[in-house]
């Protein structure tokens, strides 16, 4: 159920997304499962008459797109794009971004860059209060890889990062290779206390190609917006049921209960910040009076963060009952419950690195079985 909801989500985020996109617009077309959705409805759009030419981010959405019967291009040819659409792996309160889940992180980055504006089509699931959970991905020339992912890892450390970070393998145990020619490392930082300065010091390290931080890419693109799949579909059932009051009360104390609240307190404050970064940048003598109307800003909307908790709270009554929230809620207040809050952050950030180091030896295993059931076969690979 939970992942039928979360496509749905990512359907919706696309679908608003694509209200955007203008007859003759130059798109930039994203990667990953969220974007494919994009990819589909657009396809949909084209087929009655719309006309616009894109750049695919990766060959598997040139594949789709080709296949569906999008025009395409590439950046030679249209060095400015009007608009990108691309998923993201996290999203901070503050919009930095962790990206390149699937692998296509160098010409994302290189096609958000190009463009006009940007929309980041999310489902709930992305937004994080830190980055760090999801493995930042850290694409790397093959040639002197122990060297590489020794400066990645010592560079992480002197951030405040602890982690180890892996090679990804493809399906067959060798290395995954992107569509670029290089080689990925997932980096299991848990968390990353800095971007911007753990950006910095990966883009001075030889043999880094690029990596999936996104930071500063408002500035980059001019213009970043963001399509939730969790507002529009909070919209949607709405329609079909109507909350109690009551039962949006009931869910925002379940929210809170479970501490998920803390996910989007810091929005508010994030977005403001993040604004006068962007801003600094091309007014860097006006630092006083910009530091001094956001801090004013803190102070004037530091409420507003309860209206993302409402449309949250919206999204749980148009799912649960009111007595099914109440159950809930007696459960993470019961001592279990709270124990459940305390101890699962923990559990999920140390099953995440035993997932990923199970997996490196499981890789090994199957290689060398594969190898020599095909020895006996009289293959030597």
């Amino acid at each position: 159920m939970i992942t039928m909801d979360l496509e749905a989500q990512k359907r919706a985020a696309a679908a608003r997304a694509l209200e955007f996109v203008r007859p003759g617009m130059r798109l930039g077309l994203g990667s990953g499962s969220t974007a494919k959705h994009f990819v589909e409805l657009l396809a949909q759009r084209v087929r009655t008459g719309l006309e616009v030419i894109a750049v695919p981010t990766s060959e598997a959405t040139r594949s789709d797109a080709e296949r569906l019967g999008i025009a395409l291009t590439n950046l030679d040819e249209a060095p400015e794009l009007d608009l990108t659409v691309d998923g993201a792996d996290e999203i901070a309160p503050d919009l930095s971004l962790i990206k390149g889940g699937g692998g296509a992180l160098l010409r994302e980055k290189i096609v958000a860059s190009a463009s006009l504006r940007m929309i980041v089509i999310a489902d709930e699931s992305k937004w994080v209060s830190s980055l760090g959970r999801f493995p930042l991905p850290v694409e790397v020339v093959p040639f002197g890889l122990a060297a590489t992912r020794r400066a990645v890892e010592a560079a992480a450390a002197d951030m405040g990062c602890a982690g180890p970070a892996l090679l990804r393998r493809a399906k067959d145990g060798h290395a995954f290779v992107t569509d670029g020619g290089h080689w990925i490392l997932d980096a299991a930082f848990e968390r990353i206390p800095d971007p911007r300065s753990l950006a910095e010091r990966l883009d001075g390290i030889a043999g880094v190609i690029e990596h999936g931080l996104f930071v500063g890419l408002a500035h980059a693109a001019r213009e970043l917006l963001l399509a939730l799949g969790l507002a529009f579909a909070v919209g949607a059932g709405a329609a079909a049921q109507q909350p109690s009051a009551n039962a949006i009360a009931t869910a925002k104390e379940v929210i809170t209960a479970k501490g998920a609240g803390a996910l989007y307190s810091p929005l508010v404050s994030g977005v403001i910040e993040r604004t006068k970064t962007v801003l600094l940048q091309s007014n860097p003598m006006l630092g006083k009076d910009l530091n001094e109307v956001a801090a004013k800003l803190h102070a004037e909307y530091a409420s507003r963060s309860a209206e993302i908790l409402t449309e949250v709270a919206k999204l749980y009554a148009s799912r649960f009952t009111e007595q099914e929230l109440k159950d809930t809620l007696a459960f993470y207040k019961s001592p279990l419950g709270r124990k459940l809050v305390a101890e699962e952050p923990i559990i999920l950030d140390q099953s995440m690195k035993t997932a990923q180091t199970w997996a490196e030896g499981f890789s090994q295993e199957i290689m060398s079985k594969i190898r020599g059931e095909m020895k006996k076969r009289g293959h030597d690979i």
